[in-house]
């Protein structure tokens, strides 16, 4: 017998968790004795002889949850199988994300992209559209087709999209289409909601930073305005109505916010908590080259305070969904998803948006014809793993994939940004009592 290589034990005000990240089996521990047995089955220290000596019962329900395997269980090649089937079953659906325009009616100062007035053509447009319908018919496999509107800000080209979203329901009724939008919600008003989602653009993540003074000093309008309390109303009035939809209302944490943090959860619970319409996602906004005075350092600890604020609310992050199998992949690494530029460039990664590296195709206008650079696109979806991933027992969660780009770089501080976000996140759904 051997101790799993993917077991991590997690300690919080003296009680105990052990997750085997393979297999998602979580035990909770109270007993001091129990304890000091997982310390001494540690990987550098376990010995099989060791098992006759201790608890039967314990070490029993070890081997039952795979805390404990046989010598010849290789866990890699298991983990490898089951990377197969997740991804076999995302191929089921194909996603495009389309960026219209590069122009944005907002100008916050944390933000990475450049916004220039760079619209996508009707010319580019059609032929976007053909590039999906010949990939479909090359690729009979695909059920569903998610059209992913970003930005710029989407909602300045809603005349298009809606032209384009009838579009292609028309035209590919035998499978089911759908959209979703990363938006500032500013023109997301009750009309133009309802065009989207009368189209199938169910799936929204809209930003608000924090309470009105936080967020009117980060996402103005471009001529300096406060954009906080037209966002807010378009959401409460979509709210009084019963149209399907799922809101995430994303926070950039800044430190300002982080010291107001549970005066916001209160102000989301108080507005948006009794509706299962709406979830949560909160992150610290990160060094991607801009206005560094606005950067919230990811430490250890810094999701547990987000989330442990929201729990007093009786709510939660969203990401708790992700601290299992292969929840935190990138939407990159997955060969069944492109993004679409204005210009008719394909690429992978949103946030790399001009590095050549992230070419990996390019529709072209005058022959309606698409190529693929598939020595770069291999970068963002091959299945190889860094030795160091290989090691790590957290390894299951992301499959080194959290951020492709970082890989393509050789750029590995994502990886405590992970496990800070794993560790905090455990602790606020498994072992802290609300």
């Amino acid at each position: 017998m051997k101790y799993s290589i993917f077991n991590v034990i997690i300690e919080y005000e003296g009680t105990y968790l052990l997750h085997n990240t393979l297999h998602d089996n979580i035990i909770r521990i109270y007993d001091i004795n129990y304890v000091d047995i997982l310390k001494k089955l540690s990987i550098e220290n376990f010995s099989s002889n060791q098992l006759k000596d201790l608890d039967s019962d314990f070490v029993n329900c070890l081997i039952d949850n795979k805390f404990i395997i046989d010598d010849d269980f290789n866990e890699h090649s298991l983990l490898n199988y089951k990377f197969y089937i997740n991804q076999r079953n995302l191929d089921t659906t194909l996603r495009v994300m389309i960026i219209p325009t590069r122009e944005c009616n907002f100008r916050c100062p944390y933000c990475y992209e450049n916004h220039e007035n760079k619209n996508m053509t009707e010319d580019m447009f059609n032929c976007s559209l053909k590039f999906i319908e010949e990939f479909l018919n090359n690729n009979p496999n695909y059920i569903n087709l998610c059209i992913d509107w970003f930005g710029g800000e989407p909602t300045l080209k809603i005349n298009e999209i809606c032209k384009f979203m009838n579009k292609l329901k028309t035209r590919f009724r035998e499978i089911n289409v759908f959209g979703s939008m990363t938006s500032n919600g500013y023109l997301l008003n009750l009309d133009n909601f309802k065009k989207l989602i009368d189209l199938g653009i169910v799936q929204y993540q809209i930003t608000i930073d924090g309470l009105q003074t936080e967020h009117d000093s980060t996402r103005f309008l471009r001529d300096g305005s406060s954009t906080w309390k037209t966002i807010i109303n378009n959401l409460l009035d979509l709210k009084k109505t019963e149209l399907n939809f799922n809101i995430l209302i994303r926070t950039n944490v800044t430190t300002n916010i982080m010291n107001n943090i549970d005066k916001w959860t209160k102000f989301l619970k108080a507005n948006f908590g009794d509706d299962s319409r709406f979830n949560y996602h909160m992150e610290p906004v990160k060094n991607l080259g801009k206005h560094n005075e606005y950067i919230h350092p990811t430490e250890e600890g810094t999701f547990y305070e987000i989330n442990n604020s929201l729990k007093k609310q009786g709510l939660r992050l969203n990401l708790e969904d992700s601290i299992s199998p292969f929840g935190l992949i990138c939407y990159a690494s997955n060969p069944s998803h492109f993004t679409i530029d204005y210009d008719g460039s394909i690429k992978k990664c949103t946030v790399a948006l001009d590095d050549q590296e992230n070419n990996i195709g390019k529709i072209c206008s005058e022959n309606l014809q698409y190529d693929f650079n598939f020595e770069k696109l291999s970068k963002w979806t091959n299945f190889d793993l860094d030795n160091n991933c290989r090691k790590c027992s957290i390894l299951p969660i992301c499959y080194g994939r959290k951020c492709p780009n970082c890989t393509i770089k050789g750029d590995w501080s994502i990886c405590n940004d992970i496990k800070y976000i794993y560790k905090d996140l455990m602790i606020t759904k498994y072992l802290k009592k609300y």
